[in-house]
């Protein structure tokens, strides 16, 4: 898997949305309630991103990719790992 970089350092995360995902919703709620900055893709509107998350093999949505690539990215609403990213981005 490749790894996705990020222009903004502020970022913890990078996630890809669609429009009426319930498990994309979740994550982001749950990020804002963490306090965890991420950047929000709403694959509807990039076709790029779209393609991009089909050649990596994701098939559904949300798709998490934390800033940290040594963690691997993840797909749906996962509340655990969520967790865990918040507590590495409080801990750096």
């Amino acid at each position: 898997m490749s790894t996705l970089t990020h222009p903004d350092l502020h970022v913890s995360a990078t996630v890809f949305t669609s429009p009426g995902c319930v498990q994309c919703d979740f994550t982001k709620r749950h990020l804002d309630k963490l306090g965890v900055a991420a950047r929000f893709i709403d694959v509807s509107e990039s076709p790029d991103a779209a393609a991009f998350l089909r050649a990596e093999g994701f098939a559904s949505l949300p798709v998490v990719f934390p800033a940290d690539n040594r963690v691997p990215a993840w797909t749906g609403f996962r509340p655990v790992l969520l967790d865990k990213l918040a507590k590495a981005v409080t801990a750096a």
